[in-house]
């Protein structure tokens, strides 16, 4: 384990930088597949095409998921962090989509009646029913996220990463982009307290607003801040984590014959 991209060291299978010493010897495998200490998390490299970032893989799973097992009638779920490309691929696949704030939790009532059959978050974790359609879990479930992975190899013959440049190809591709800076309580509670209200802005980026929502679109939850929606860039920033007082920024962009789409989420994670 190598130390994280803050020089930091944690135990996290999603993070390219922790897994760097892993992928540097992935070529003599098809696939290296990890877990953190708890299993709620996967990591998944390549091998020698390198490591899939999280949000990759779940829009690969949920995919696959869709299109190979008996789930008719269902839909997939995501957090409003999570990259879009999940809302697209079920757009494609004209299946419900339910985003939820931050948190799993948010899940499980999803499952329990019925609702869905895959659910993911940005920070790596995932989960989906059993192939009856019965509930495996409402939390998130590291392993069977690996051994989903190696199915789709052995069923398609693709990698995760040429299953996931297939959907670029009817999707778009997404650029990302992510920075964290300390915050602290005070600014927390501010962009936590956010509403439309308060964006009084008509355009992000010279993109006009589309958009904007301090309430996930299933549930009405508040998402502890905005959502801001363009048709030109993307942008996600929160201030909280439940590890560090910090302020953490990440930007989606998709570009596909010409367009791009973009959102902006603003919230805290307490």
């Amino acid at each position: 384990m190598n130390y994280d991209h803050d020089g930091k060291v944690r135990m996290d299978c999603s993070s390219a930088y922790v897994m760097s010493a892993v992928t540097g010897q992935a070529a003599d495998y098809n696939l290296v597949l990890a877990n953190d200490p708890d299993y709620d998390r996967f990591g998944i490299v390549s091998g020698a095409e390198g490591m899939i970032s999280a949000n990759a893989f779940l829009t690969v799973a949920a995919h696959y998921l869709m299109t190979h097992r008996n789930f008719e009638g269902l839909g997939i779920a995501k957090t409003v962090v999570t990259t879009d490309m999940l809302a697209r691929a079920a757009k494609l696949l004209d299946i419900p989509l339910y985003e939820v704030p931050v948190g799993f939790k948010y899940f499980g009532p999803l499952y329990t009646d019925g609702k869905i059959a895959f659910s993911g978050e940005e920070s790596a974790g995932g989960s989906f029913i059993a192939k009856d359609r019965s509930v495996w879990t409402t939390d998130k479930d590291g392993m069977i996220m690996c051994l989903l992975a190696a199915e789709i190899r052995a069923v398609t013959g693709k990698s995760p990463i040429e299953y996931y440049n297939d959907l670029c190809e009817k999707l778009g591709r997404p650029y990302t982009m992510r920075s964290d800076a300390p915050a602290t309580l005070e600014e927390k509670d501010k962009i936590s307290a956010l509403t439309e209200a308060d964006v009084t802005e008509k355009t992000l980026c010279g993109s006009p607003i589309t958009a904007v929502l301090s309430k996930s679109p299933y549930g009405d939850f508040a998402i502890g801040g905005v959502k801001i929606m363009t048709m030109a860039y993307i942008f996600t920033s929160w201030a909280a984590s439940f590890r560090a007082m910090k302020y953490v920024g990440w930007s989606e962009m998709f570009s596909s014959s010409g367009n791009v789409a973009v959102y902006f989420i603003c919230w805290t994670w307490p």
